[in-house]
Formats: structure tokens, sequence, C-alpha cells
């Protein structure tokens, strides 16, 4: 089982593997790619873990930052309330979530570039 720090801490060419599940569960056309940073990479796989024990067979058309907040969007329609409730539960989440180290944060940036980041993130080199 992985555990956040090592998905937040993740050093290497190719994805750990429990986001290449959620690669795999890409419906065509849509291509398979996961658009944000590592502090959402644990918020990702808990809700591809939900999402498998809702429906298994469920599919994703895009995994991405989107107004300063995870946009996990389904291949199909939620077909129910506890599919839709969990998406909606780590969108909002992600809002409260640093993208780079998964501490807490709020939104921050220019009014069209939002991005969540903690103090530490936020801050200047």
């Amino acid at each position: 089982m992985w555990d956040d720090d090592d998905l937040i801490t993740w050093v290497s060419d190719e994805l750990p593997r429990p986001l290449r599940d959620i690669l795999a569960r890409f419906a065509p056309p849509n291509i398979p790619e996961i658009t944000v940073e590592q502090g959402w990479w644990p918020l990702v796989v808990r809700l591809g873990d939900r999402l498998t024990a809702v429906d298994p067979d469920y599919r994703v058309r895009r995994v991405a930052p989107q107004d300063g907040r995870l946009h996990f969007e389904l291949a199909a329609p939620l077909r129910t309330a506890s599919l839709a409730s969990a998406v909606l539960a780590a969108e909002d989440e992600s809002a409260r979530t640093c993208e780079v180290c998964g501490r807490p944060g709020r939104w921050r940036g220019p009014s069209k570039l939002y991005t969540v980041l903690c103090d530490e993130d936020a801050s200047p080199l």
C-alpha cells in the first residue's frame, strides 16, 4: 500500500503504480495523462480507490488542475450519487491542499492562474 509521503516524494521517470493504474482507465480518444503536481497525487489515488469500490469499470476523460482545483472528469456521465460525491469531495479537498507538498494550502496567484500552495511553497526563494 502506498502512503501519501511515498507519492509526494516519488522520484522517477515513470509514474508510481497507483497513478499508472488510473492512466489505464482513460477512455479513448482521451490522452492518458495526469497533469497535477505531486502534492495532489494522494488525492487522485484515494479518489481512484473510492471510484473503483463503487464502479470497478469507471473510465476517465481528464485529470488536471483547473481554476486552482483538481478536475477529475469521468468519461461517462456520473451514474450514481456515490461517484459524484467521491469526485466532488476530492475536488473540494484539493482547494485546501498544497499542489507541491500536500500540506494545507490556499489559493494563490493572479486572477486567471490560480494555484493552491502552503506558505512555505508560496514564498519566493
